[in-house]
């Protein structure tokens, strides 16, 4: 009846569970890939960088969620670079800064970058999910968010020592914190994109 409006919004049917496990076996097969990069820099007699890490977590956080996301929609692999680009960038200029003794992050590298990474990535994200009826402040805000915990508990590591001198029980809090990076991103985003993805049929 509305001849100003010609579409009519259809809420997608979002696979929570699928998405919870891309984000946790992304992360997984993310840090396998940190491991094979930092050996192979390594190799090359390459140090004091960590931009690799940012590679590795992207491009498996990226490809897990691409997975997903192409069983019911049109988004394409740009995804992946965006994830992954995106969350490179301020390790690289970071990694640059430290090497030009311009500036050293120490300990607050990997928590600093991530913050920014997230932004930039919520940021090109948000135009491919523009499309899904996502808000793009909305999804940058929730990408902040996301890593921002995913950062708190890397960071967190710094501290397992005080909650116990048991090397094992370290251990395990430690591999606890560092996998949970996946299931955090998987919760949190995929809240967001069950209540609101939506299609736009013509």
């Amino acid at each position: 009846m509305d001849k100003m409006k010609n579409t009519s919004d259809v809420k997608l049917n979002f696979p929570m569970k699928k998405w919870l496990i891309a984000g946790f076996l992304g992360w997984l097969f993310g840090t396998i890939l940190v491991l094979i990069l930092s050996s192979t820099l390594d190799v090359l007699g390459v140090e004091n960088v960590q931009f690799f890490i940012a590679i590795g977590i992207g491009l498996g956080i990226g490809t897990a969620q691409w997975v997903v996301l192409r069983t019911f929609t049109d988004i394409n692999k740009k995804w992946i670079r965006v994830t992954a680009l995106g969350l490179t960038l301020p390790f690289l200029i970071a990694d640059l800064l430290n090497y030009l003794g311009i500036l050293n992050l120490k300990s607050l590298l990997i928590p600093v970058c991530l913050a920014i990474g997230s932004l930039i990535v919520g940021l090109y994200q948000s135009k491919l999910l523009k499309k899904y009826q996502i808000m793009k402040y909305k999804w940058i805000i929730l990408s902040f968010y996301s890593w921002g915990l995913i950062a708190l508990a890397i960071y967190s590591m710094e501290f397992t020592d005080l909650i116990s001198e048991n090397v094992w029980i370290g251990f395990v809090i430690n591999l606890v914190l560092l996998l949970s990076g996946g299931i955090i991103l998987g919760i949190t985003t995929g809240r967001h994109l069950k209540r609101h993805l939506k299609s736009v049929a013509e």
